[in-house]
């Protein structure tokens, strides 16, 4: 009700739930996220993945996920002004965004592939098995 009476119909769309998350991500430049408090947001390593940058709040595991300048931006929190002059400054540059874009996807599959996470656990066992003997 909302969007119509701020008559923005022609330019959101409230989508719910959607399961090919790729699709999405596909059609966009970046991903926005605008929170107050995190954890290790899921939104933003999809997003990486798909070699999207990411705009968002500087909060929670936020920090560890975008590399501020080089895989995306950091803002402060509850601070739309500097949120908006972000948004715009990155989306003036196509070049950048991509390769932002490529930057992420890399980092994201280096450092939370399931290839990286098997060889982590094999690495964990290892040392344990050799402590026991």
């Amino acid at each position: 009700q909302l969007v119509q009476e701020l008559q923005l119909d022609d330019r959101l769309i409230l989508t719910g739930f959607i399961r090919e998350q790729e699709i999405i991500y596909a059609d966009t430049d970046l991903l926005v996220l605008t929170s107050d408090n995190e954890g290790l947001p899921v939104a933003v390593i999809e997003s990486l993945a798909s070699g999207k940058p990411v705009v968002s709040t500087c909060v929670g595991g936020v920090p560890e996920l975008v590399q501020d300048g080089i895989n995306g931006f950091l803002v402060p929190p509850g601070n739309p002004d500097k949120l908006a002059e972000t948004l715009l400054k990155a989306l003036q540059d196509t070049d950048r965004l991509r390769e932002m874009g490529r930057k992420g996807q890399q980092t994201i599959l280096e450092c939370y592939s399931s290839t990286r996470l098997i060889r982590d656990i094999d690495n964990l066992y290892q040392r344990l098995l050799s402590r026991g003997q």
